[in-house]
């Protein structure tokens, strides 16, 4: 266990909870508890966090080095605990709210853990290996709904926190290239690249079923936690928008081109300028602030507050 020293002490939380208050960023994992303006770190674990994760309360915080391990607290941040994984892989990582429901993706396999990664479940074993890369795994703030991206043209889905997997087969077999979903669970989206059926496609039924809504090629997606939201990447500062839940888009430009932030309702947004500043706007995107806050482009998490 890691234990904050006595000239590091951890800000209190502060009352009430906001959605998008608080930000957990990766290089020297820090906090902000005033929308990215000030942040503090938290452990002394003097590496970049790969992938980074706080909870809708910020009591749960996460985030993973190298490929082996992550680091996890369940009281603000105020100590740390780490957390092996097995076969000392680690290419995608997804954690619940609560900090419950842990599920990492391996070389060539999916495993899940219910007691906050202190023991793991083999769950799902593909021959055609995992994504290696962090956003290959998500998780549901309830941790009922998961999705990761396989090799092999497929995705995989648990409706029931992990227990049962199964192919995703609605969307079709397609080289998918990236994948994410609403803090519900409701809202899945997943992008295919550069064959036949490429695009964006969207599940609004919790992943049963996937309809084609955009025709063209793209690369990332970005969404609020209530599943509005919604900005997909066609080149740089170049997005399909929605704000519909997916329903509609439209072709947007914007100041931002390669990263983005969101709260659960989406007021508050935050990305890096060209400058690696982190800008953040709390007026739903209408205007950003430069919070003179350089960030070197580490993986930045916002938290979702479920209302």
């Amino acid at each position: 266990m890691l234990l904050i020293p006595p000239n590091r002490p951890i800000l209190p939380n502060v009352l009430p909870l906001e959605d998008g208050k608080f930000m957990f960023r990766g290089a020297i994992p820090s906090i902000s508890r005033d929308y990215g303006f000030h942040f503090s770190p938290v452990s002394d674990v003097n590496q970049l966090g790969l992938i980074v994760f706080i909870s809708g309360d910020s009591r749960v915080l996460a985030f993973s080095i190298m490929t082996s391990k992550f680091y996890i607290s369940t009281d603000y941040g105020a100590t740390f605990s780490l957390r092996t994984v097995p076969e000392n892989y680690l290419y995608g990582l997804g954690i619940s709210d609560d900090g419950q429901y842990t599920t990492i993706s391996q070389y060539q396999t999916i495993q899940c853990s219910n007691d906050g990664g202190l023991t793991w479940t083999l769950k799902y074993t593909t021959p055609y290996g995992v994504i290696h890369n962090p956003d290959s795994v998500s998780v549901s703030a309830s941790g009922q709904y998961q999705l990761v991206r396989i090799y092999g043209y497929r995705m995989a889905r648990s409706a029931d926190y992990g227990v049962t997997w199964a192919q995703v087969t609605g969307a079709g077999s397609r080289l998918w290239v990236h994948q994410n979903m609403s803090r519900t669970g409701q809202y899945m989206y997943a992008i295919a690249y550069y064959e036949t059926g490429y695009g964006l496609y969207r599940s609004a039924d919790f992943g049963v079923t996937w309809a084609r809504v955009i025709p063209v090629n793209l690369s990332k997606i970005f969404l609020s936690g209530n599943g509005q939201y919604v900005f997909v990447s066609l080149s740089a500062n170049n997005f399909y928008k929605s704000v519909d839940y997916g329903a509609t888009f439209n072709l947007v430009s914007t100041p931002f081109s390669s990263s983005l932030s969101l709260s659960y309702t989406g007021r508050v947004q935050a990305y890096y300028n060209q400058y690696s500043n982190l800008m953040v706007s709390q007026d739903f995107g209408a205007t950003f602030t430069d919070t003179n806050f350089n960030m070197t482009n580490s993986p930045l998490a916002i938290n979702n507050l479920i209302s």
